[in-house]
């Protein structure tokens, strides 16, 4: 019975997060080492501990009934609802953000989960709804699954997470066919608010958007609103700017010129790229590393651990971690396509989608293209709340490719 089951994982998924995962333990070995000496902490062994936990996590979701999930999707999100507003109320501080609550003597990050949660919701709503897909009334309860954690995430303050959920609501809708013209008026207030610092950027974003109106067929009452919409958005840049957090400003300004702040804000993104630089085509050796070994990286081992493969294995290590994360997406995609239910479909492409986004800004903020978000490398970054929500969102994968001929 055993090797039964065994034989209907997912192996090739299984062994590409496992690959990514210890990857990632490698890293953090040669981390580890100033660590210790500095502060008697080895992240290595909790971390070990955690991808064993999470394989165990991932094996048993996998062996569930698909329609537990399902049944289950909206008792999730509520859960994570009441989490979020308990982490507000009695979160643990820490790097300016209340993000932590402590059940049972476990530390957790409840927002690492409600990614999970509210994609499982917005899923059942997607594949229960008998609406029309591109309704009005489709697209705000849509908004509003969504909004609110994102609300309470935002409030916390996690930009960076709160981000993760708009990355993944357009490509879920996208997915059940929902008008790509609708999606991009949609995103288009969203480019305005950031190209307002830039005059060329916002003319050049204007212009495009008053064409892509002209050509669009849709009442002239709702090309005004859109056009409305967009003004007030580009007016309120400013308010959104102040409400942000001193810290996150820094992150932003040091996005867009780091060497403005080269011993303060600018440092960690300068340091990031030198010593991603250094490692040439081979790398310098593993546990060779100048600028790993001797600390130049604060919280090397967490968010810029995409530094340690740069610099101790160079281009050939850091082509190897790009593919395993493409190779990544690509099955969890291919299982979503060849499963025969929406629901299923839904959460594979918004956990690629997840994944994704995590990869592309942290590599992008290591590389000095993206600001520093504190959004960590899936599999790879220390972190036991992301390590393990991620392997749930591989166990579901597994489990939707093992009972993919269900209906």
């Amino acid at each position: 019975m055993i090797l039964k089951w065994l034989e209907k994982i997912d192996w090739l998924l299984l062994l590409l997060t496992l690959s990514l995962s210890i990857a990632g333990l490698i890293a953090l070995k040669s981390v580890s080492v100033q660590m210790i000496i500095n502060s008697g902490q080895n992240p290595f062994v909790k971390q070990l501990v955690f991808v064993i936990i999470g394989v165990i996590l991932a094996l048993f979701l996998a062996n569930m009934p698909t329609k537990t999930f399902y049944k289950y999707a909206w008792g999730f999100y509520i859960f994570s609802i009441l989490l979020l507003l308990f982490v507000i109320i009695t979160g643990r501080p820490g790097y300016g953000a209340t993000r932590w609550i402590r059940i049972f003597g476990i530390q957790f990050q409840p927002s690492e989960f409600a990614k999970i949660a509210v994609l499982l919701g917005l899923a059942r709503y997607l594949s229960d709804t008998k609406s029309e897909i591109n309704s009005f009334k489709v697209f705000i309860t849509s908004m509003l699954i969504i909004g609110v954690p994102w609300f309470l995430i935002f409030v916390e303050p996690d930009l960076g997470t709160s981000l993760v959920f708009l990355a993944f609501f357009f490509p879920v809708l996208f997915w059940v066919d929902f008008k790509l013209t609708t999606i991009a008026l949609v995103v288009s207030p969203l480019f305005i608010m950031i190209s307002v610092s830039n005059n060329n950027i916002l003319i050049a974003i204007s212009v495009l958007l008053f064409i892509f109106l002209f050509f669009l067929r849709i009442p002239l009452k709702w090309k005004i609103l859109v056009i409305i919409i967009n003004i007030g958005f580009a007016f309120g840049a400013t308010p959104v700017w102040n409400s942000l957090k001193p810290y996150q400003q820094k992150r932003i300004l040091t996005f867009m010129d780091p060497s403005a702040d080269p011993k303060g804000a600018g440092y960690q993104v300068i340091q990031s790229m030198v010593t991603v630089g250094s490692g040439g085509i081979s790398g310098q050796g593993y546990k060779l590393g100048s600028q790993t070994q001797l600390g130049f990286i604060p919280e090397q081992h967490t968010d810029f651990i995409f530094t340690v493969i740069g610099e101790e294995f160079g281009f050939i290590g850091v082509i190897t971690v790009l593919m395993l994360f493409l190779f990544t997406v690509w099955r969890i995609i291919w299982i979503g396509k060849n499963g025969k239910t929406t629901f299923t479909g839904l959460i594979s492409i918004g956990i690629a989608t997840i994944i994704s986004f995590h990869f592309l800004v942290n590599i992008g903020m290591t590389l000095g293209v993206m600001p520093v978000t504190g959004l960590p490398l899936p599999f790879l970054s220390f972190g036991r709340s992301s390590l393990v929500a991620f392997f749930v969102m591989i166990g579901l994968c597994l489990n939707f490719y093992k009972n993919r001929m269900e209906y």
